[in-house]
């Protein structure tokens, strides 16, 4: 703690020299005999003038703020030295040696300095008289109640002895009732916020020890509060100013109220509302804080936190107590309570309420009985012990009194009512014997008050006079200045704009003819910011109040006309300040103020100037005022029109970046925005036709998208994305990643989920400083176990059952997002946990999945797997020799002793080769056939292989296939005849540099011819030919690629090569079923000529272009004239004989 010169100035006062009797016994500041004898020991006149210089300040005058924390950390100081005082006299002189040397087991941390600065005879007394003097009842009652309730209740009987003693019933009073108010956070919650303490948490330990119902238990507030109604029963005959008993019952009834509504009282509203004199504190406690902390950084939270809890009315400061919260981020504790302190703090508070409606029943039906009744006499002025309570010189004793007996009368009903109505309460027979007397209590107390009520007809008859009087005089007054400041504000007059603010503020003229008329005639007056959202305010206070629904309806039309001429981006803000109300969103529709179903189609059909990079604002400000209107409707209207029309998506994007608070307004309480519902529904009931799709994921990808200001297009910021990217993934996209691919409904759902995810990783992998850099988090492992099962549910794409959706875009667009979202995986911050993420998703693969689908992962998390055995089938490792230091086998079903055929080792081949390029690699170069193995009897078992892999496989695994295939034919390990049936004579050429590729070409043509043989033709589906035919197009064609575009192009053979390509596709075209199939091939047989017809160009010796052309030309007629029919075969022996002519 800082040694301030206040602070300087209070330890100083404790040594000051004694002053003479006669001084002493007039001296201002001592008020008791005790303290007049205590002079021997501390000079308290010094102690008392220091604490008064000290609150009313050293240098200059204190604000009241100011005042109420120095009386706060003066009385703290205090305190502390009177307990340190208290458990010294406890102690053996060796306890005490060993405790004093211990300069953390004495006070509170922030006054250690201090307490040990003072002397250590501030005893009870000394303390009571300066908390007299200073009136500081209430800071010693919220202390008591942080201390553990035993030494509290202890302490409080030694003070209620002394006052008595030293005649301080005032400050004894004070005590007793403030002990009955809870703090803010007890208010707010008693059971789980924590009080803070006096004492350090060394102080009391031993006693803590021994008791488990401390100050932080949920009972220990009812514990203070029956303590406190105990002494009161005690002292009732000892009060006998009226005041006080006034505080006291209005205490009483106070605590009643809070303790009923904690046993949740659901009957009305159950606040009864007290005056206060604490609203200027109330007002500049906050900023009073705020300074300090800003001057001091040191400055201890702690001291303003028990600062707020002293306060003499909780009600008051709850919402400045949220407000110190809120500035010191105090983190909250867990409001989970277990069964059994649930039960001990419902037995309590039982206990409480019947406690305290006893006491309220001993006051006012046997010592207080005339308490209520003297009031009456109406002819007696009021007595001078009572005025202090009359703030208000219209109100008299009378009426003070009769508010406070009928706030006591309805707060007894409402506890009659709730026991009455709750008798299985979980509390003991004891209990429930005093609920049924305290009912009877409640009953007496009542018909008691009730009566004396009932006979105050006098005042009632005054207070109705008074009153009519009154509002005829004010009704005329309001009447003539209504007049006058339409006139002026009609005629423009000078102040005008400060008569047409009051005219608003006027709630009481709201009603008036004259005054809508008067909004209606000067809507351009109104057209300022300031009058706009003062319009704001007064619709929704009109709706709170439930006035009528066509004079609400004109408001919202004079707000909605201001609101369309201001500038654009001021509608935003004002938008947003409708939204803030909870009944703002829904408004304009309840009371059918505005045209929206007709404006709006005017102002989507004009939407179309946007896109077309027109800047009409006037376009921009209808949409607007429709998102004023309705803002669901708007948002729907929006995203239906952006699927349907990529010009008004385009359009809806610019809107929607134009006014980010539409894009992000929530409506459901998932706390989602709505435009993602609004996505999430147009993907269910998207209709199959592609510009849709491609509409709905362009609106997606430019809302994720960062974006210069739409109005300022020049703004060198780039604004942020206006759909969350966060929001939409989990919204959208992970409740949709399932491996349900055959349901009807879901045909494109789970394609079009993919791309969105895709566009997501997009944005996560060119994340910039404004974008979600944090869209995935922790849940990007559970989204590529999603990944991981979309990808084991493809593994067999063909499974002789015809599926409505293509797994085969959905295994590629699978595969392509796996090795992303493996990259972003790797970025995750934290080693360990991202270790600990990768063995999680490896086993839960590995244990569920197909062995392919957990290498197909592996594959896609390389970096991580450094150290980490790959999983591969037991005979691939045989075969391939591959070390078990990098290479582990999967656990098999199949029967060890059953031999496995050459045919099952390729098919286990080629599901590991088609994995990636690298892996192909590696086992092709490793790979050792079987002893005995013939070429033939290799030759077959991978064509079989091939025939069943392949129609499985989706292009880029046909890529990884292909890769090994022409690996083995380099490396001689597979040797591929050439066919005779496709050339008359050998070419005088040298065509060993295309074994590789005529190879292919022939092991292709095999699987096709097996594939459309009659033996596959129950498992050979249309959709699986199309399929498989599809691919070996782009199979083929990348073949032609890889010789056109490569040194081989200069080769003298060439064009054989092509040739023979374009016999195989003949050979394919004429085998296939359907038209739609053979137009495929016949696509690729052109291209075949095509590049033949540029070869016979080129600047090839004639020699050698005759030699092929005489090879060549003759058996492509036949193909041709063999396998193809129709206008096919016409088209290409056309384009035959144009390879005739030439050089």
């Amino acid at each position: 703690m800082n040694f301030e010169p206040e602070i300087a100035l209070f330890q100083a006062s404790f040594y000051c020299p004694e002053i003479e009797n006669g001084l002493a016994e007039h001296d201002e500041y001592i008020t008791t005999e005790a303290g007049k004898r205590r002079r021997g020991k501390v000079n308290i006149t010094a102690v008392c003038h220091a604490v008064r210089e000290i609150i009313h300040g050293l240098e200059g005058e204190r604000t009241e703020a100011e005042k109420c924390h120095w009386n706060f950390k003066l009385h703290a100081i205090l305190f502390c030295k009177l307990l340190e005082r208290r458990r010294k006299k406890e102690e053996n002189a060796a306890e005490e040696k060993s405790w004093s040397e211990d300069c953390n087991d004495c006070l509170l941390e922030y006054f250690e300095g201090v307490s040990r600065a003072l002397p250590n005879d501030v005893d009870l007394s000394l303390y009571l008289d300066v908390a007299n003097t200073f009136k500081w009842g209430q800071l010693c009652a919220q202390v008591l109640c942080s201390l553990d309730y035993k030494m509290a209740a202890e302490l409080l009987e030694e003070i209620v002895a002394e006052c008595i003693k030293m005649n301080s019933l005032n400050l004894l009073v004070f005590i007793l009732i403030s002990s009955l108010m809870p703090s803010p956070r007890d208010r707010g919650n008693s059971s789980t916020r924590k009080r803070p303490e006096i004492g350090d948490k060394n102080i009391h330990s031993q006693t803590r020890l021994k008791s488990t119902n401390t100050s932080e238990s949920p009972t220990a507030f009812h514990r203070h509060v029956i303590s406190s109604c105990e002494q009161i029963c005690k002292l009732q005959s000892k009060i006998q100013i009226k005041n006080l008993r006034f505080h006291v019952i209005q205490a009483l009834a106070v605590c009643l109220n809070n303790l009923t509504s904690e046993l949740k009282l659901k009957d009305g509203n159950h606040d009864v509302k007290f005056h206060s004199d604490n609203s200027n504190y109330c007002e500049s406690i906050t900023a009073v804080a705020q300074k300090h902390r800003q001057n001091d950084p040191n400055f201890s939270s702690a001291i303003y936190k028990l600062h707020l809890l002293c306060l003499s009315d909780s009600r008051n400061c709850t919402g400045v107590f949220d407000q110190w919260d809120t500035m010191s981020h105090e983190p909250q504790r867990n409001c989970d309570e277990d069964d059994a302190q649930s039960l001990e703090k419902r037995e309590l508070a039982c206990v409480a309420v019947t406690k305290i409606v006893y006491t309220l029943h001993c006051l006012l039906t046997v010592d207080w009985e005339d308490f209520f009744v003297d009031k009456c006499n109406t002819n007696t002025p009021d007595p001078e012990d009572f005025r202090s309570l009359l703030k208000d010189k219209e109100v008299n004793q009378d009426v003070l009194l009769a508010c406070l007996a009928t706030d006591v009368c309805n707060i007894l009903n409402r506890v009659a009512r709730y026991f009455g109505q709750n008798l299985q309460l979980p509390v003991t027979e004891q209990t429930l014997n005093d609920i049924e007397l305290m009912k009877r209590q409640c009953s007496e107390v009542e018909a008691h008050l009730s009566q004396v009520l009932d006979e105050d007809v006098l005042l009632a008859e005054k207070l109705t006079v008074a009153m009519e009087m009154d509002r005829e005089a004010n009704e005329q007054r309001e009447h003539m200045w209504l007049l006058e400041a339409i006139r002026r504000v009609d005629e423009r007059l000078e102040g005008y704009e400060d008569d047409l603010g009051q005219l608003l503020s006027a709630s009481n003229q709201w009603e008036e003819d004259s005054w809508m008329e008067c909004l209606e005639r000067n809507i351009t007056a109104l057209a300022v910011p300031r009058f706009t959202e003062q319009l704001i305010g007064v619709a929704m206070a009109m709706d709170e109040r439930k006035l009528a629904s066509d004079v609400i309806q004109r408001v919202l039309k004079v707000l909605l006309a201001s609101y369309s001429t201001l500038p654009f981006p001021l509608q935003n803000k004002l938008r947003d300040r409708l939204w803030s109300y909870p009944a703002g969103v829904s408004v304009f529709a309840r009371h059918d103020a505005g045209g929206f179903e007709r404006e709006s189609t005017s102002a989507f059909n004009r939407l179309v100037s946007l896109a077309r990079g027109q800047e009409n604002t006037e376009v921009l400000t209808a949409v607007s005022c429709l998102a004023l209107q309705c803002p669901v409707k708007t948002l729907r209207l929006g995203v239906s029109r952006a699927v349907s029309n990529a010009a008004v998506c385009q359009a809806v994007c610019q809107v929607l970046q134009a006014m980010p608070s539409l894009a992000t307004f929530q409506q459901r309480a998932d706390n989602w925005p709505l435009l993602c519902h609004l996505i999430q529904d147009a993907m269910a009931t998207l209709a199959t036709t592609p510009s849709e799709e491609a509409n709905l994921l362009q609106l997606v990808t430019v809302l994720l998208q960062p974006f210069k200001p739409f109005l300022d297009p020049q703004c060198p910021f780039w604004m942020p994305p206006v759909l969350p990217a966060e929001a939409f993934a989990q919204l959208c996209i992970l409740p949709n990643l399932r491996t349900d691919t055959t349901a009807t409904d879901n045909r494109s759902h789970l394609i079009m989920v993919l791309k969105f995810l895709k566009e997501v990783v997009n944005l996560q992998e060119t994340r910039t400083q404004i974008s979600n850099t944090s869209v995935f988090g922790t849940s990007a492992f559970p989204i590529m176990l999603c990944l991981c099962q979309l990808l084991d549910s493809g593994r067999v794409l063909w499974g002789g059952v015809v599926t409505t959706t293509p797994k085969a875009e959905v295994k590629e667009a699978v595969q392509g997002l796996l090795g992303r979202m493996g990259r972003i995986a790797m970025t995750m911050p934290g080693d360990a946990e991202r270790e600990r993420g990768i063995s999680w998703l490896i086993n839960r693969v590995a244990s569920t999945l197909h062995w392919s689908t957990t290498l197909t992962l592996q594959e896609s998390l390389p970096d991580c797997l450094q150290h980490q055995k790959r999983l591969m089938p037991e005979s691939i490792i045989n075969m391939c020799s591959l070390p078990d230091s990098e290479w582990s086998a999967t656990p098999s079903n199949k029967n060890p002793q059953k031999a496995i055929s050459l045919c099952d080792h390729m098919i286990e081949l080629l599901l590991c080769c088609r994995v990636s390029d690298r892996l192909a690699n590696i086992l092709s170069e490793s790979i050792l056939l079987p002893e005995g193995t013939s070429n033939d009897s290799f030759l077959e078992a991978l064509t079989l292989a091939l025939v069943q892999v392949l129609p499985q496989s989706i292009m880029g695994e046909w890529q990884c296939i292909m890769g090994m295939l022409a690996q083995l034919l380099t490396s001689g390990v597979l040797w591929i005849p050439y066919s005779a049936r496709y050339v008359t004579e050998l070419p005088m050429v040298n065509i060993g540099d295309f074994r590789v590729h005529l190879g292919q070409s022939q092991l292709l043509l095999s699987v096709m011819q097996v594939l459309m043989s009659p033996c596959c033709q129950d498992w050979a589906t249309p959709p699986l030919l199309h399929h498989v035919t599809r691919c070996y197009v782009g199979t083929m064609q990348q073949l032609l690629s890889q010789i056109s575009t490569s040194d081989l192009s200069d080769q003298p053979g060439c064009l054989f090569v092509i040739g023979q390509f374009f016999c195989h596709a003949c050979d394919v075209l004429g085998s296939l079923p359907t038209d739609e199939l053979k137009e495929q091939v016949f696509v690729l047989t052109l291209e075949y000529l095509s590049q033949m017809e540029e070869i016979t160009c080129s600047d090839f010796s004639k020699l050698q272009l005759r030699f092929e052309r005489t090879n060549q030309i003759e058996v492509l007629g036949i193909l041709a004239n063999q396998k193809v029919d129709g206008d096919q075969r016409r088209t290409l022996l056309q384009k035959i004989s144009g390879l005739t002519q030439g050089n």
